[in-house]
């Protein structure tokens, strides 16, 4: 069959749209008066990517990141929280709303899944948020200056509080399966750390083309995280997200190409330097071969207890029961080897697969 195309070495017309341009601006600015909000500020970007990413980051910061709240409380000579306490001018209900608002930043190295808090207040008028530090090591109560209840300073109010690490918004409907003592309080728990997320998105200017974007994201957390660890720590989830979305494709995990440097390019109004995502020109067999190499972990990643891999109960049971305690311990065996446990099926091998996945360990 006779061959009809021809190449030629014109100037291909469109060639803009072949390059994604990437961000040669990304900063974080810290706005003035609030030390737990700042903005991040990216551009340029191709023409609906910052509405796209926009989205994609605020979704995961209002829902996915961890921190700690009250989930339950016991005041001493209280059975429900209608009842009000003798020496106090707050009811049980005014004093739970502003327990609710107490945010904690664990000072452990290792996060703690629960924490129980038994306090006792005596001889002041006003309990503070900062008087909880007091009965604890473990915590810093990052809104010490919240009042919890005012009181006579002959009142003597003692009360166990129980916090949880957890993710979102947790109502105490949730507690109704859960068998708690009589007296025991349930409240509504606060866990996220984010207070607010916004974001809007400007036109740009690249050359003579104006329809490039530059994304504006606002972020005001609670004081338990930076602005920034709070940011990253989205980035990384969701990076994991998209890593997980290319079990499809026989090349596995994506191995990101190295940015190249493109030549300056002259434009109509003045010469600007734009940076280009370009196919990656490294051999199939060896991305394939970077792809299903096992990512060392790291001596910080071995000591992590297997509590935090939300692992289901039954199954942990049975692996602290045969003596694991950490990844490391649990990296000594093979997917086989632990399913030979009592009590740990396959859902359980899942969801353990999972969680070493997400630390980069590809476990079998």
């Amino acid at each position: 069959m006779e061959n009809h195309t021809t190449d030629t070495q014109t100037q291909n017309p469109f060639e803009h749209l072949l390059r994604i341009v990437e961000p040669e601006e990304v900063r974080l600015e810290p706005v003035e008066g609030d030390p737990h909000r700042a903005r991040l500020i990216v551009a340029p970007l191709e023409p609906g990517y910052a509405i796209t990413i926009g989205n994609a980051l605020r979704r995961i910061l209002l829902s996915s990141l961890e921190g700690y709240g009250i989930t339950h409380l016991k005041i001493e000579g209280v059975l429900h929280e209608f009842s009000t306490i003798p020496g106090v001018y707050q009811d049980c209900t005014e004093i739970v709303l502003n327990l609710k608002q107490v945010r904690f930043k664990c000072l452990r190295e290792q996060p703690i899944n629960q924490a129980t808090i038994n306090i006792d207040i005596q001889g002041q008028s006003v309990f503070k948020a900062k008087d909880i530090e007091r009965f604890t090591n473990d915590f810093q109560v990052v809104n010490g200056d919240l009042i919890i209840c005012e009181m006579e300073p002959t009142t003597r109010l003692k009360m166990t509080l129980t916090i949880h690490r957890g993710r979102r918004y947790l109502p105490m409907e949730e507690f109704q399966d859960i068998d708690l003592e009589i007296g025991t309080i349930p409240v509504d728990a606060i866990f996220t750390p984010i207070k607010r997320v916004t974001f809007q998105v400007e036109n740009v200017r690249l050359g003579k083309y104006t329809d490039y974007e530059r994304l504006i994201l606002d972020v005001t957390t609670d004081g338990t995280i930076t602005p920034a660890d709070a940011i990253y720590r989205a980035l990384e989830i969701l990076l994991h997200q998209f890593q997980n979305l290319t079990r499809f494709h026989p090349k596995g995990r994506i191995t990101l190409p190295e940015t190249t440097q493109q030549t300056q390019e002259e434009t109509q109004q003045a010469g600007e330097t734009i940076q280009v995502y370009e196919p990656s020109t490294t051999p199939q067999s060896k991305q394939e071969q970077a792809a299903e190499e096992m990512v060392k972990p790291s001596a910080k990643v071995l000591a992590i207890p297997i509590e935090q891999l939300d692992i289901p109960g039954r199954a942990l049971r049975a692996l602290t029961a045969s003596g694991v305690r950490t990844v490391g311990d649990l990296l000594k065996y093979t997917e086989k080897d632990i399913l030979q446990l009592r009590g740990v099926g396959k859902r359980a091998i899942e969801e353990i697969r999972k969680a070493l996945l997400y630390y980069g360990i590809q476990w079998s």
